[in-house]
């Protein structure tokens, strides 16, 4: 079964992923930059010549910026996601679809005692806290059958500007697809899935890129 956040592991390229803006989205200076170059061009109040190298060096400051915020974005594909992270998408799930009373604000990671950390959700009934604490461990395990997963793309570090340009431009290919299976109680229906593969987008796949 297809899952709710499925992408095709023969994917050509790294689509940007929602809420995560485009790298070439205008930098405002730049924009108004732009503005006044294009006021004077029409006013002719400005020779051409020097209103075409204005233009061509606005463009070039402009793609230098696309490439930084492309590579940024495949730091965040190369690291992988936080135990936090995950346990957030989990939180949020469960809230939205009213099987807790609170969502990732009630996160709290806390020592396990063997010198790593685990992740609980404060201040709900006893068996809310054991749900959230099942579903998030069936994120974390491998996949063990066929059913709902989410995914998200992997990229090899170390990273550099030529990934950046590649993903600026549309033309990064991943290096794998990592897949998680979604939690039981939230595969139970279509909706309950699509609620926690949102979830992931907004925790998991953006919340790394942002990192």
């Amino acid at each position: 079964m297809s899952g709710p956040a499925r992408r095709r592991p023969d994917a050509e390229r790294v689509d940007v992923p929602g809420g995560w803006p485009s790298p070439w989205r205008p930098h405002p200076a730049l924009a108004a930059a732009l503005v006044v170059v294009v006021v004077a061009f029409l006013l002719n109040v400005t020779p051409s010549m020097l209103i075409a190298i204005v233009v061509g060096t606005l463009l070039g400051i402009q793609t230098t910026v696309a490439v930084d915020r492309g590579r940024r974005a495949v730091e965040g594909l190369a690291r992988s996601p936080g135990l936090d992270e995950l346990a957030r998408a989990v939180a949020d799930a469960l809230q939205e679809t009213g099987l807790s009373p609170r969502g990732a604000e009630a996160v709290r990671v806390v020592p396990d005692g063997s010198g790593g950390h685990r992740c609980e959700l404060d201040r709900v009934p006893a068996a809310v806290a054991a749900l959230f604490t099942t579903a998030l461990e069936e994120v974390v395990a491998p996949v063990a059958e066929p059913g709902y997963v989410v995914t998200r793309w992997v990229v090899a570090a170390p990273v550099d500007n030529a990934q950046g340009l590649r993903y600026a431009l549309g033309l990064l290919r991943p290096d794998g697809e990592v897949r998680h299976g979604v939690p039981a109680v939230l595969r139970t229906t279509d909706e309950r899935a699509q609620t926690f593969a949102r979830a992931w987008e907004r925790w998991v796949v953006t919340g790394t890129l942002a990192r």
